[in-house]
Order: structure tokens, then C-alpha cells, then sequence
């Protein structure tokens, strides 16, 4: 009986020195989920534009999450699929994103090197087409960098670097 509790207090000391660990290991694992899932949804408007030969487009709202459109006669409409919804992002996430800033050797360099920051409203003139990346019928894409934020986990960097390339993961978190 001796040998049992002493084997069980052995374990709860373990336990409670990797616990902290693991809260860390949770955060950088949803904030890969999200970068993972934006990948996944430029993908999928890329082989939706060419497919239906129609042009999408991916908006990240300053609320949060994102959203594909799709272009009906002169007018952007959402998706009719759950990808017509804003997605919902983990706790302590948010997307920022950056348009006409992307080069080939900015996107494998990182951030320091771009010509503009980062954040809502720096791209034209027009608010809500600063938020959106569009995907034409021919393959193409407009270039930008997509940045997946947590305070806690690091930041992720999703970028296309030019317009017929996809967009990819190009500098990751700490736990990528």
C-alpha cells in the first residue's frame, strides 16, 4: 500500500510540473489549426475560381475570421456554403493582412524586410477591398501576406508571392 501512494504522488509532481507546459503546447497548436485552415481556404477559392470560372474573393473583416465571396453578374455575394460564413478563430487570435507588399524574397525573409506594415486599412483607398484577396477564373491570385496572431503563441505568416503561385506558410511559430 505504501509503494502505491508513494507511486501516486510521484505522478501527481509530474503532473503538475508539465501542466504549464501543456497550456502552452494548446495555444500553439490552435493558433497551426488556424494558419493550416486560412491555407485551406485560399486553396479552396483558387480551384473554385477556375472551376467555375468566376471570380472569389477571401475577405478578413476587422472583427475577426474570415469569409469567401463570390462574384454574381457585378456584385461580390457570399459563398452558399459554410465558407459564406465568418469563420470563427480560437480565443486570443486575429488575421492581419497586407496587400501589394509581397515579393519573392520578402516572403522568405519575413516581415522585417516588407515595404508596409501590417494591419487593417493600409492597402487603397476603399475599406472593405483593403480587407479582401481576390482569386481569378485563369489561376491567378493577388499577391499579400496573411498573418496569423496570438499574443500568447507567436505569429504565423501565410503569403503568395506572386500572382500565379499559392498561397503557402512561409515563416511559422515557435511550435510549427
Amino acid at each position: 500500500m505504501l509503494e502505491l501512494t508513494l507511486v501516486m504522488v510521484i505522478a501527481c509532481i509530474v503532473l503538475a510540473v508539465a501542466a504549464p507546459s501543456l497550456r502552452g503546447w494548446s495555444r500553439e497548436s490552435a493558433l497551426r489549426n488556424a494558419a493550416d485552415d486560412l491555407v485551406a481556404v485560399t486553396r479552396l477559392a483558387r480551384a473554385e475560381a477556375i472551376t467555375k470560372c468566376k471570380t472569389y474573393r477571401l475577405c478578413v473583416p476587422a472583427e475577426g475570421g474570415y469569409y469567401l465571396k463570390v462574384l454574381e453578374g457585378t456584385v461580390f455575394l457570399p459563398v452558399s456554403s459554410d465558407f459564406g460564413i465568418p469563420a470563427e478563430l480560437g480565443q486570443g487570435l486575429r488575421i492581419e493582412l497586407a496587400k501589394d507588399v509581397v515579393t519573392p524574397t520578402e516572403s522568405r525573409v519575413g516581415l522585417g524586410q516588407s515595404r508596409m506594415g501590417y494591419g487593417r486599412g493600409q492597402a487603397g483607398t476603399d475599406q472593405t477591398e483593403q480587407m479582401c484577396i481576390d482569386f481569378f477564373p485563369n489561376g491567378r491570385t493577388e499577391p499579400a501576406m496573411l498573418r496569423v496572431v496570438s499574443e500568447q503563441a507567436g505569429t504565423i505568416q501565410i503569403a503568395c508571392a506572386s500572382p500565379a503561385e499559392p498561397f503557402e506558410i512561409v515563416t511559422a511559430g515557435a511550435g510549427y
